[in-house]
């Protein structure tokens, strides 16, 4: 009978501390990246990902206008993104103009997401994220 009171007071002082064996991540994982121009002008995509700023993904898209094949106006990215939960940042632009920046931990976290980067009809930067 004593030993039930010290399993019972083991059990709650793990409960506290239950925050130390959790091995789950409140970061986000980015499956992919998907990108296009709805435009009537071709422009230039940027994109750079960082995490705890430290940038982990960076590159430029070539796109042509929206009158363009789905090919010239769009592009995809699975290999070379960061791999894991992370904190991640990300800065989106278009040509020379200044970045949006989106902190996804804050908006999915423990999830695992798709990202789609938008420059729509009237050339603005939009970014969508979708759950997977």
């Amino acid at each position: 009978m004593k030993r039930r009171p010290l399993i019972v007071g083991g059990v709650l002082a793990l409960g506290g501390c239950s925050t130390l064996f959790d091995t789950t991540s409140d970061g986000v994982t980015i499956q992919d990246l998907k990108g296009f121009n709805l435009h009537s002008e071709p422009h230039t995509a940027h994109v750079q990902i960082t995490d705890k700023q430290e940038t982990v993904y960076k590159s430029s898209f070539e796109l042509g206008p929206s009158s363009a094949s789905d090919a010239e106006r769009t592009f995809y990215v699975r290999d070379g993104l960061p791999n894991g939960p992370g904190d991640y940042v990300v800065r989106l632009w278009r040509d020379d103009a200044a970045p949006k920046v989106h902190r996804l931990s804050k908006k999915r976290p423990g999830e695992s997401v798709s990202l789609l980067f938008n420059i729509s009809q009237n050339g603005h930067i939009e970014l969508f994220i979708q759950t997977n």
